[in-house]
């Protein structure tokens, strides 16, 4: 390396780092698909990451909210509990609190979704993230990682695979 002084202020040859490589120097790399574990009961799910996704959504099966209203607007705040199984079939009971309701539309309808906070963890990145519960049984993929997870944490490369 060369310093070179001049009018006091010593100058370096080392190169200069671009924006681009500033910018992925505190991130992980996430392929187009992610292993995650959702919650205390660290249920382990293969995702899809989606950055056109504005937040995460998860499977959710037999979504309980005790002594709930039929209006789920009127649920927002109390506590709810949903089971997930997880990729080697084992099923986990989550409980959380009803963070809001969004209306989603989906290639057939609308419909209105509860919204709550879990803990997710993915290459070893543990961020307490709000997801939408809903039923993915249809697709492949029981998560949807969106960019409310993604955001100041991750770079995705499509081309790289799953990591464990």
């Amino acid at each position: 390396m060369l310093i070179v002084t001049c009018l006091g202020v010593q100058a370096s040859t080392e190169p200069v780092k671009t924006s681009a490589e500033l910018a992925t120097e505190n991130r992980h790399l996430i392929g187009a698909t992610a292993w995650v574990t959702i919650g205390p009961v660290q249920a382990k799910l293969l995702a899809r990451v989606d950055t056109g996704a504005e937040s995460c959504s998860l499977h959710a099966e037999e979504i309980v909210v005790p002594k709930g209203k039929e209006k789920m607007t009127a649920n927002v705040g109390k506590a709810i509990r949903f089971r997930v199984i997880d990729n080697d079939g084992e099923t986990h009971w989550i409980e959380s609190t009803i963070h809001s309701t969004v209306v989603v539309k989906t290639s057939e309808e609308r419909e209105r979704r509860y919204k709550v906070w879990v803990d997710m963890a993915c290459v070893g990145i543990d961020k307490r993230v709000c997801v939408t519960l809903n039923d993915r049984s249809h697709m492949e993929f029981p998560v949807l990682v969106g960019r409310n997870y993604l955001k100041d944490d991750f770079l995705v490369d499509v081309n790289q695979a799953a990591k464990e």
